[in-house]
């Protein structure tokens, strides 16, 4: 099964069970270092990611403080409906503290809570994207039209290098 790049792992297994076959392995007098590595790397993506938001921001003349941004895909991965340990939760929340105003939209999370607020799933169409400062591509879910999404947004971080396949966009910024 292939896996991808993005703002980070998350769901119930890949950030839990390679600790258990690290665990069985010190029983043995196995240490298998790059276990803890790889875990490092994976939690502190949705910090990456952040800091690469902030910057590419700043490169526009926005703050993140006060910025408008529209997050699509708030799941752990792509056409899948729960968010348990989505890294794309704690990217929103890092956000949120550094003052962005947020919204989302994610077909399979009608509801989300955010540093404690419930926040709801936006009407998603093309005049709605051009109310945003930017727009940010957290889950590639199959129903986005990345097309009518580069046209319509004035600037999107793309975590997921989808974008890129249909070629160079001046407003579209790969992390």
């Amino acid at each position: 099964m292939p896996f991808y790049p993005g703002p980070g792992v998350g769901g119930h297994c890949i950030p839990v069970d390679p600790f258990y076959l690290s665990w069985k392995a010190r029983e043995h007098d196995f240490y298998v270092n790059f276990i803890q590595t790889a875990a490092q790397i994976n939690d502190n993506m949705p910090y990456y990611v952040v800091t690469r938001i902030a910057d590419i921001l700043s490169e526009h003349g926005k703050p993140v403080k006060g910025s408008s941004l529209l997050l699509l895909g708030m799941t752990f991965k792509k056409d899948v409906g729960d968010v348990r340990n989505s890294p794309s939760v704690r990217v929103a929340e890092l956000l949120i503290q550094r003052g962005a105003v947020l919204s989302y939209h994610d077909n399979y999370a009608d509801e989300i809570i955010l540093n404690g607020i419930t926040y709801s799933n936006v009407h998603f169409d093309d005049a709605m994207l051009r109310k945003y400062d930017a727009t940010i591509l957290l889950v590639d879910h199959s129903y986005y039209d990345l097309q009518s999404i580069i046209k319509n947004s004035p600037l999107i971080v793309d975590t997921k290098n989808v974008a890129g396949a249909l070629g160079p966009h001046p407003n579209v910024f790969k992390i």
